[in-house]
């Protein structure tokens, strides 16, 4: 009851988000912009943004081999789309659990999943502050504050799982790995791999934002970073509204609001569509209904 409680407050919530956003930027503008949107750009980015899950399911991957497991590559993609559904339309991060859930179907135990999703978010989180901080050089210091917000998280993130993985029970366990993988050889791999999952993010963004003016990468760069940080908080399903308000708010500095706007709005629903759309096409290739995942 009080899930269903909290997801209806969630969706009222996001509601709120973009009304505000329209009637701030006004509907005619927003309309108007629109039109001015280029379909071919708008196909690339289609065509791109799902290259990020074959990384994702690569990295995963590639983690889980650091502790000891694996599924296939195949398998890891698949699981990483319907994980990254259940998280668009959540307000909090089911999908991770609803991916261990999924490896546990393949005799990997959950403890080791919830470790290598820890590892996972924090190489998330490393690559989203890199592209933040080498962006914010070409955009804005007054924007600074939130980069130094993300690093703290992450910092104190670091310091939870190193003084985790020397205590005892179950917790420690996940941390032990979660430390094994962030510190191991396999961090010159798995950095690179993660700044590419998330530069097919900002790619996305780019590409749109052409359709209005040749802004350079690095404008869209933080704004996506910037957005994403926005999301960590479990307050809309998939950070939807809270990653609009905060795109804009950033490429308004260099497009009129209304293009800036429309261009949040764009970005954002090709990648919850794409990512919609391969969840449902993996669950039904692994033959796994939503409703079990949902842990």
């Amino acid at each position: 009851m009080r899930s269903k409680t909290f997801f209806y407050f969630s969706l009222l919530i996001t509601v709120v988000i973009f009304v505000a956003l329209i009637y701030a930027v006004q509907p005619f503008k927003i309309l108007n912009a629109i039109q001015n949107l280029r379909p071919d750009l708008v196909l690339i980015a289609f065509l791109i943004y799902p290259v990020s899950f074959i990384l994702r399911g690569v990295r995963f991957e590639i983690i889980m081999k650091e502790i000891g497991y694996r599924a296939g590559y195949g398998f890891a993609v698949m699981a990483v789309a319907i994980s990254q559904t259940l998280n668009v339309i959540t307000p909090v991060r089911v999908g991770d659990l609803g991916r261990a859930y999924i490896y546990k179907r393949r005799e990997i135990p959950y403890q080791s999943s919830l470790s290598c999703l820890a590892a996972e978010r924090i190489y998330d989180v490393i690559a989203i502050i890199l592209i933040a901080l080498f962006s914010i050089v070409f955009v804005s210091l007054e924007f600074l504050d939130i980069l130094i917000y993300a690093a703290a998280f992450l910092l104190l993130v670091l310091i939870v799982v190193i003084i985790l993985s020397r205590t005892r029970g179950y917790v420690a366990r996940i941390m032990i790995d979660t430390k094994s993988v962030v510190f191991s050889g396999n961090t010159l791999k798995l950095l690179p791999i993660s700044l590419c999952i998330w530069l097919m993010d900002v790619l996305t963004c780019y590409i749109i934002v052409q359709s209005f003016a040749a802004v350079s990468l690095p404008l869209p760069a933080f704004a996506v970073a910037a957005g994403n940080i926005a999301k960590t908080l479990p307050i809309t399903p998939g950070g939807i509204g809270t990653y609009e308000a905060t795109v804009t708010l950033i490429l308004s500095t260099k497009l009129p609001n209304d293009q800036a706007l429309v261009v949040s709005f764009v970005d954002h629903a090709i990648k919850n569509v794409s990512t919609l759309v391969m969840g449902l096409v993996s669950s039904l290739k692994l033959g796994i209904s939503f409703k079990d995942v949902r842990v």
